[in-house]
């Protein structure tokens, strides 16, 4: 007996024995064999843990629980099955069966609950499981449907229960079974225990006497329990030791060319299967190298993302089952882990090195594979970004067979409905039961497409043939296609036949022979002098000009270089150069004398042309002066060595293999490179622009370009081409309003820009305006979406200078929202994107483009190496043949198409301007004072890239920054000047030795200036225009331009505002001079405003004329406001004080006579009025009733009274001043507050006005005639009011009796509004309160889409002759109707916060309001002051409702000043509901939204009107609550700024664009 006992001791596993200790004899034994080195004699089994009570959850399930809360709802964590069944199932045994599988697990029923640190589980008692019910039938869901909402219900971790099922009755005969789990209670392996237990109960319940499942001895709770005794005990901590070592150093996340970076979760499987050849050599090359089928297909994976993310090392994840402990096998509940896997790709790799490595590295990764990936990552620390996976990104799985798919298929047909999206990509490979393998990419949408990844899908599956056939084969060998596949790639990269090579002369003649009278070039439209030459004309000029240019030995083989800038000259000039047999070389005259220096050297032309207004070119090179009227002057002529031997008659002396041009763009050396363009690719280039823009004869194009910019050989192109108008533009570079002027002025009807340059673009109609092309930079999605409408053509066009302008162009593009492409080639052009081996990658996969065609440049000039760097032999090309290596990034679609992914160099782009960092570099390191330096592109605010140089000082004096600028100002185009330059004591490096840009600094920036306070007039208004376009505060005189945050189109507006202050500066001198103090110096006296005496008589402004007509009390039109008066100010101070706003505003003594008003010289006597205020009387209450009952006389003169109610000595009374409204608006308020409150302390009054009221009167009678006002604004007019009725009562009210309600929002509703809204969606309080006011018509109405408004603004906008009303006291306001329609978005959906539509309706209202021409200003001038478009905009439909925000009215606004209501009869009412809104200050000053709704007795009742204003204020409150949802807000197109210049400004094209919150005017009324 006792034998046998002993026996039986004996036979106790050492598993056994440590299972029964309790948890803490275990906790300090684990700990002692950690202590000791040698945790591998932990028994590796899970024991029971102590008591039944709440466990804390495993350390796993930590970590999914800081996800859940880091993402609230996410689909992410739901693991989900369907079962489908063939025939009806009764829903009681499916309850009934999914009842006793969660009997036998605890987890399946847990609740989490506690605070986190001590989160803990429970284990509510068990009750039968109930089954969701969906019936389809009749529904129109599909069962896909079905399954996308049931997957993406979130679980509420602490309230519900963490599985869920749904039967769905599809139809009379098939139904489904869906389950979801969270994931915090189960992974994959639990879903086969699971699903193997539901087939057995099923089985057991449906046939008697089978068995039902039994419960595991071991729950979850146990393995939950031994993880906290793991890492109490330091075995954790302790392989924590391997994972520290082997991620050392972990590289960064995993990142594709081109992805997307959306934060979306949405997921998309792309399947492939891998054919039974290929699993088999999978199969066997794992047998052969002693490694696992997973191994292999893991490897396989790595290549795969090296290749395409080109790292060569990564961290790849891959899941592990973590179930080699004992008593896990039938555990449910999150015991899986995902561990992290290194891998390092070395050049010379074979497939089977990379195997070997992993093979070796992988019974070390298992051994401490169950630690949990959260503690790993603490651990390991690598950098996190929000919304992506620390650590990795990417992971691998192979799944084998499982066992419970073969017992469910006994009654069902399961599906894995699959969520994920917590990784960019999944990669996943199934055993099949065919010997074929199964696999599928899981993808984020949001960062891939799924047509993308289908292609790497195909490379994955060669790679697996490649490496199993041969895995000794260098990787680099290895290419991702086929050869069948590559062949089509080639074929899809080719463009139609190449036209036969013709030049620019060719093409005019060619076409002067078609049509020798059609326009072929015109000039100065817009200006006096205008040049307008036919076909045949230009052809005749060419010849003539050519002649004289071959006697001065202009040939082939000679360079003639061409100093006229974008003028008329120009293009007969070129166009004779080359007909002469040379090639020609644009100088710009406005670039630095050295960098023209360096041109001229490198050309050497025989001969250069200036214009007779131009800039002189400092050279020694025989120089020939071209007159306006195209002509050479004779007396130049003689004085430059002749050549004779040529004439018009002559042969043609040249080849289309000859050079045409000469271009320079920017060299990495520091030096310029001359690109030497042949003939050969341009009749190519003008073919393929011709017929993919759709142009034709009677096309109009636009030159813009400057001719140092190849854009304008393709403007050439597409209008010579076409048999079409060359229209140059005016000269300087032109930008926003400007530019619009002309396109619509000159009534151009094709042209080509980069995308920088539009987007200053005010939209608008351009009814001329047909075809569209954008080309030198990147385009962005939204600039096509903005201008791809009312059936005009817009195209993204690419080509590098080295291609003859352009080698791509894509079809007509819509707005839809995703990057366009830069097209597909053109003809005779092959395009290919090939890896580093030069061969053709996958469709959808990155790789450098090369060009091959008759479109390739001979090379550099006098730059043998570098050309023999960029152009190289064409493969695939007959022999001899050279392509361009571009260095671009690019994919090529399925379609053909190319999509521009960047640059694979420091190349960059600003404002289509190419840009070598290098130069930039060379060029600051020829500075006595640097040793090295470095120039980069940071971005550091979104939006607004930046040029920065870095430099390393000598041995002699340090580097000074802003002589540094100065330096390379006088050495570099303007937008090649940083905008800082920061000085260093050494470049930080990588530790591979090459700079590390991360490490660089950014820049110091001042959200505000600082520094020597300005002095002088000059100076000082400089500081102010700084702070005025900068938005910043304190600038001093020595403050630069662009650290404070300047870039080029910021250039451009402080020329234009300092023009309005008298001060002539050029956007280049703003980047040469760069201070207040600097450009005060250089600064030019400029035309004022003009003579303004302020005096005289003048017409009705347009709202004048409105007021008339609607009839009223003229005498009660009045505006009345009460002041305070100072302790200590007397009867002769206060009359004093009103005396002087009436001599310092003329409008105040303005008189109406016979339909006009004047201003007097002389100032009335001016008296005021003193009221005695009786004892105990509210003088507020006073002040209301005598302000209503004012009467003034304005045809007598009697505009402003004033009236003081007599007070104490200490306490005086406040001042009433009443004015005639002709006079006051709420802006003028805002500026006569604070004057009278000046005089009446005795101080100093603010500066004086700029233009008087009088003055500005009589400037909008000239503007209401302009050609440009009249012909294009009223068109935009009509076309902006047409379509469907949308006002709220027919059209009726006006002249209708006056009722008045008023309501009043909260303080915190109206701050909400203001402030939280308008910042979210950056736009003005108007566009929020207009957007609540459509949505409540709408809803009123009940029918409709929208809502026409009248507006009031404060008028004070710009005109095109120059004038400053900013401090001008009069009636500005103006008036005009705008049709407020955003579509779907404002019907019911929009009451819903949670849902889109409430921000999509702001967003297009927003759009809608910034559209509307000149600010509303047009419509006066062309309804009231214009005889010829008054008629027709009479008969458009005018709203019956007018809303007015007067802004807020505050005491710091006006001195204190409170603005007393207006007599009823004042106005009569001009519609059926007139809404004045005002925010006014409350108790402890919180703002209120105060708005009054006057409507017409007998049209709308006093019930109807007050639903209305409700509905509106409850339309306000549904925006401010979606403006606090998460990702609701955001920019439209109309944040992009607009510039608008006077027509003799300097431009710049380069600038970066700002992408802030813009600060809408408020309006008045």
């Amino acid at each position: 007996m006792t034998g046998t006992t002993g026996a039986a001791a004996a036979g106790t596993s050492m598993a056994e024995r440590f299972g029964a200790l309790s948890g803490e004899q275990r906790i300090r034994l684990m700990r002692r064999l950690v202590e000791s080195g040698q945790p591998g004699l932990i028994p590796a089994v899970v024991p029971a843990r102590d008591g039944d009570g709440p466990v804390r959850l495993s350390p796993a399930q930590e970590d999914l629980w800081v996800y859940e809360s880091l993402y609230p709802g996410t689909p992410a964590l739901n693991l989900c099955c369907a079962y489908h069944f063939d025939a009806p199932m009764d829903p009681d045994l499916l309850e009934t069966a999914l009842t006793l599988v969660r009997r036998n697990h605890d987890v399946l029923r847990a609740r989490i609950g506690g605070e986190p640190g001590a989160l803990s589980v429970t284990f509510p008692p068990e009750e039968r499981f109930r089954l969701e019910r969906q019936d389809l039938r009749g529904t129109g869901v599909t069962i896909a449907g079905a399954f996308e909402t049931f997957r993406r219900r979130p679980f509420d971790l602490a309230g519900e229960p963490l599985m869920r099922a749904r039967l769905v009755t599809v139809d009379d005969r098939r139904a489904t079974l869906m389950l979801s789990l969270h994931h915090v209670i189960a992974d994959w392996w639990s879903f086969d225990v699971l699903q193997a237990e539901f087939a057995e109960a099923h089985r057991a319940l449906r046939s008697e006497g089978a068995p039902m499942p039994a419960r595991p001895r071991i729950q979850y709770a146990d393995f939950a329990s031994w993880q906290g005794e793991l890492e109490a005990s330091g075995v954790f901590e302790a392989r924590l030791a391997f994972w520290r070592r082997y991620l050392a150093e972990p590289p960064g996340p995993l990142s594709v060319p081109g992805a997307g970076a959306g934060s979306s979760e949405e997921i998309a499987q792309i399947p492939f299967r891998v054919d039974a050849p290929t699993a088999r050599a999978v199969r066997a090359l794992a047998r052969e190298r002693g490694a696992s089928v997973y191994v292999v297909l893991m490897a396989a994976f790595a290549v795969l993302a090296h290749r395409l993310t080109g790292a060569d090392d990564m961290v790849l994840g891959t899941p592990t089952a973590n179930r080699a402990a004992k008593g896990l096998e039938r555990v449910i509940g999150y015991v899986m882990n995902a561990i992290p896997t290194r891998w390092r790709i070395r050049p010379g790799d074979s497939f089977a090195d990379v195997l070997a490595r992993f093979a070796a590295d992988f019974p070390e990764l298992m051994a401490n594979a169950d630690v949990p990936v959260g503690r790993i990552v603490s651990a390991v620390a690598p950098d996190r970004s929000a919304g992506r996976s620390p650590l990795f990104q990417w992971v691998f799985m192979h799944l084998t067979q499982q066992r419970s798919v073969a017992a469910l298929r006994e009654f069902s047909e399961p599906e894995r409905i699959h969520t994920g999206g917590e990784h960019d990509l999944v990669g996943i490979v199934r055993d099949a039961e065919d010997g074929t393998m199964d696999g599928s990419f899981e993808i984020r949408t949001a960062l891939f497409g799924a047509d993308v990844v289908r292609h790497w899908t195909d490379a994955y599956l060669e790679l697996l043939r490649r490496f199993t056939d041969d895995p000794e084969v260098p990787l680099a060998e290895v290419g991702l296609l086929s050869e069948a596949d590559g062949r089509r790639l080639l074929e899809l990269g080719a463009g139609t036949g190449a036209p036969e090579p013709l030049s620019l002369p060719d093409l005019v003649a060619r076409q002067a022979a078609r049509t020798p009278d059609a326009p072929a070039l015109e000039a100065g439209a817009l200006e006096a002098g205008a040049l307008a030459l036919t076909y045949a004309e230009l052809v005749d000029r060419v010849d003539r000009m050519a002649e004289v240019f071959a006697e001065h030995r202009a040939g082939a083989g000679a360079v003639v270089a061409l100093a006229l800038g974008r003028t008329p000259a120009m293009v007969p000039a070129l166009l004779a150069v080359q007909r002469s047999g040379a090639a020609y070389l644009p100088v710009d005259p406005d670039y630095p004398s050295e960098r023209i220096r360096v041109a001229l050297e490198d050309a050497k032309p025989v001969l250069v042309v200036v214009g007779e207004r131009g800039v002189p070119v400092d050279t020694e090179v025989p120089t020939l002066v071209l007159s306006d009227s195209l002509e050479l002057p004779r007396g130049e002529v003689e004085q430059v060595p002749r050549r004779r031997g040529w004439s018009r008659s002559s042969p043609r002396p040249y080849g289309a293999l000859s050079p045409a041009y000469v271009i320079h763009t920017s060299g990495s050396t520091g030096r310029p490179k001359g690109v030497l363009v042949p003939h050969t690719g341009l009749a190519a280039l003008a073919q393929g622009l011709v017929d993919g823009m759709a142009l034709a004869p009677g096309s109009r194009v636009l030159q813009l370009g400057s001719p140092a910019f190849d854009i304008s050989v393709a403007e050439m192109c597409m209008a010579f081409g076409s048999g079409g108008t060359l229209v140059v533009a005016p000269d300087g570079p032109l930008v926003g309003q400007e530019l619009a002027e002309v396109l619509t002025g000159l009534r151009i009807s094709a042209t080509m820009l980069p995308p920088s340059v539009l987007a200053t673009l005010p939209v608008g109609e351009y009814p001329d305006l047909r075809s569209l092309a954008v080309g030198a930079e990147a385009c962005p999605p939204e600039l096509v979406a903005r201008w791809a409408v009312g059936g005009r053509r817009f195209h993204n066009a690419y080509g590098p200078t080295e291609f003859t302008v352009a080698a791509t162009v894509s079809g007509p593009l819509t707005g839809d929202g995703t990057p366009p492409p830069i097209g597909a080639p053109l003809p005779g052009t092959r395009a290919y994107v090939l890896d580093e081996r030069l061969r053709p990658v996958p469709p959808g996969m990155c790789g450098e483009l090369y060009l091959a065609g008759p479109g390739v440049a001979y090379g550099y000039l006098g730059r043998a190496a570098a050309s023999a760097e960029r152009f190289v032999a064409d493969p695939y090309g007959a022999p001899g043949t050279r392509m361009y290596r571009t260095g671009d990034l690019a994919r090529r679609r399925d379609d053909g198409q190319l999509e521009y992914l960047g640059r694979s160099d420091d190349q960059v782009k600003i404002r289509g301007l190419r840009i070598e960092p290098g130069e930039i570099a060379a060029v600051l390191t020829g500075h006595p004072s640097v040793e090295r330096a470095v120039a980069v592109v940071r971005e550091d605010r979104p939006g607004r890239p930046r040029l920065v140089a870095y430099v390393v000082g000598g041995d002699g004096p340090g580097p000074v920054p802003d002589a540094l600028l100065a330096y390379a100002a006088g050495r570099l185009p303007a937008a090649m000047v940083p905008a800082d330059v920061m000085v260093l004591d050494t470049l930080p490096l990588a530790p591979n030795g090459k700079l590390d840009r991360a490490a660089l600094p950014a820049p110091g920036s001042r959200p505000d200036g600082g520094g020597r306070a300005p002095e002088g007039v000059r100076e000082v208004a400089l500081c102010a225009l700084f702070e005025e376009v900068l938005g910043v505060e304190r600038v001093g005189a020595e403050d630069d331009f662009f650290r404070l945050g300047g870039d080029s189109i910021m250039a451009i507006q402080l020329a234009g505002r300092a023009a309005g202050a008298g001060l002539g500066i050029t956007p280049r001198d703003v980047f040469t001079a760069r201070t207040p103090a600097s450009l005060a110096l250089t600064a030019r006296a400029t035309e004022g405003l003009g003579e303004d005496a302020g005096t005289g008589r003048f017409p009705l402004t347009p709202v004048m004329r409105w007021w008339r007509e609607q009839g009223g009390d003229a005498s009660a039109f009045t505006q009345s406001m009460l002041f305070p008066v100072p302790a200590g100010a007397g009867p002769e101070r206060v009359e004093a004080a009103v005396r002087a706003l009436v001599e310092r505003h003329g409008v105040l003594r303005m008189r109406l006579v016979d339909g006009e008003l004047e201003i007097g010289e002389a100032v009335p006597e001016v008296t005021v009025a003193c009221v005695e205020v009786p004892a105990g009387a509210d003088v507020r209450e006073l002040a209301d009733e005598l302000a209503a009952a004012v009467r003034l006389a304005p045809e007598r003169g009697e505009m402003v009274r004033a009236t003081w109610f007599d007070g104490d000595a200490e306490r005086p009374g406040p001042l009433l001043l009443t004015v005639h409204h002709l006079a006051v608006d709420g802006v003028s308020w805002r500026l006569l507050g604070p004057e009278l409150a000046a005089a009446l302390a005795g101080d100093r009054l603010p500066e004086p006005p700029g233009t008087s009221f009088a003055r500005w009167a009589r400037l909008l009678a000239e503007e209401a005639v302009r050609p440009e006002t009249a012909d294009v604004e009223s068109v935009r007019w009509e076309g902006m009011l047409g379509g469907p009725d949308a006002r709220i009562a027919g059209g009726r009210g006006a002249g209708a009796s006056r009722a008045v309600l008023t309501v009043e929002l909260t303080p915190e509703v109206t701050g909400a509004a203001l402030s939280e809204v308008t910042e979210v969606f950056h736009c003005g309080p108007d566009a929020v309160l207009l957007t609540a006011l459509a949505a409540a018509a709408v809803r009123h109405r009940g029918t409709g889409t929208g809502l026409l408004v009248a507006l009031e603004g404060h008028g004070r906008e710009g005109l095109s002759r120059p004038a400053d009303v900013s401090r001008t006291v009069g009636w500005f306001t103006t008036q005009y109707p705008v049709r407020l329609d955003a579509g779907t978005a404002l019907a019911a959906d929009f009451w819903q916060p949670a849902r889109d539509a409430a921000g999509e309706a702001l967003k297009q209202v927003k759009e809608r309001l910034r559209s509307v021409p000149s600010g509303g200003l047009s419509w006066g001038l062309l309804r009231h002051l214009n005889a010829d478009t008054a008629p027709k905009l009479a008969l458009l439909p005018v709203p019956d409702l007018r809303f007015n925000y007067l802004g807020r009215f505050s005491g710091g606004d006006t001195a204190d000043g409170e603005l007393l209501g207006m007599a009823a009869a004042a106005l009569p009412l001009g519609h059926a509901v007139e809404i004045d809104a005002v925010v006014l200050e409350r108790g402890a000053g919180r703002p209120c939204l105060s708005a009054a709704f006057s409507y017409a007795r007998g049209v709308l009742g006093e019930d109807e009107v007050l639903a209305l204003a409700r509905l509106w204020c409850e339309a306000i409150e549904v925006l401010v609550e979606h403006a606090r949802r998460d990702g609701s807000g955001g920019h439209t197109s109309s944040d992009f700024p607009l510039v608008d210049l006077s027509p003799d400004q300097l431009a710049l094209l380069e600038g970066d664009l700002d992408l802030g919150p813009d600060l809408d005017d408020e309006g008045d009324d």
